[in-house]
């Protein structure tokens, strides 16, 4: 169970996860995608939760104690270490992603700013729904943009329709994660979308959200001509929309790590049943 645990911590298994939905991409728009792309990918996603990690664990207050702070999470160390080297031998057999990680990169970093002591981390805390929008859009454009640009050759329109279907369905994720750490973020002052809106408002947020998943879903399959993707995506939603239910009771550990983070292998799995 400690081993299962470990996992899930150090995202190993949602780095999985991000591979999946990569994967997902790839056959939904019968694109080419090397395995130095995937394995750039679950690099890359190891990497930042990591660095995520480690940041929103330092004692910047006591600096004095950090050497010791980062024995302490020495896995998580080296892990973005590892990751962070693997990384780079991936950009040089792919050269054609190179901009793309730079802005992925960039989009992290501005997750990252709310948790570091400076000056001007303040304006990003306050704006929390910028949080939950950038996570969703940085794992909607590795996702979706990498795979398409390591290929080169797909119409742009039923691209960008993946992109804001990938982004919906993730900014539910997002947005079932925030409420599970509403009162740890307030406690540390950070900004999400759920400590800046009202229930209500939150409510209504997340009715959109599912909207546009199966709209575009719908739109998406339509274009591709794929009436059975629409079927998929469907029982996606549909599983998504039964774990935001349960979501608003107490739940533990797994529930968040293995279910939640288990609906990106769900949908990638049933269209891979889709697409067979």
């Amino acid at each position: 169970m400690q081993r299962l645990q470990v996992l899930f911590t150090h995202a190993i298994f949602i780095s999985c996860c991000a591979v999946a939905l990569a994967i997902e991409t790839s056959r939904v728009l019968h694109i080419q995608t090397g395995f130095e792309v995937y394995l750039l990918i679950f690099l890359s996603t190891c990497c930042s939760y990591n660095l995520y990690r480690l940041i929103s664990l330092f004692p910047f207050q006591q600096l004095s104690g950090g050497l010791r702070f980062l024995r302490q999470q020495v896995t998580s160390v080296i892990l973005f270490l590892l990751c962070a080297g693997g990384m780079i031998g991936c950009m040089l057999q792919e050269p054609a992603l190179r901009d793309y990680v730079i802005l992925a990169t960039v989009l992290t970093i501005g997750y990252c700013l709310p948790l570091f002591p400076l000056s001007f981390s303040g304006a990003f805390q306050r704006a929390g729904f910028l949080k939950t929008v950038l996570l969703a859009g940085t794992w909607a454009f590795v996702t979706v943009f990498w795979p398409v640009a390591s290929d080169g050759s797909h119409d742009g329109k039923i691209v960008w329709i993946l992109f804001l279907q990938r982004f919906s369905f993730m900014f539910i994720l997002c947005i079932i994660f925030d409420a599970r750490d509403l009162k740890i973020d307030i406690l540390r002052s950070l900004g999400s979308l759920v400590t800046s809106v009202s229930r209500t408002s939150l409510q209504v947020i997340t009715i959109l959200s599912f909207v546009c998943y199966m709209s575009l879903s719908i739109l998406l399959s339509l274009h591709l001509r794929h009436p059975s993707l629409a079927v998929a995506w469907g029982f996606t939603g549909l599983a998504t929309w039964f774990l935001d239910r349960f979501s608003h009771r107490q739940q533990g550990y797994w529930f968040y790590y293995f279910g939640v983070d288990g609906l990106m292998l769900l949908s990638a799995f049933a269209t891979f049943l889709a697409t067979n």
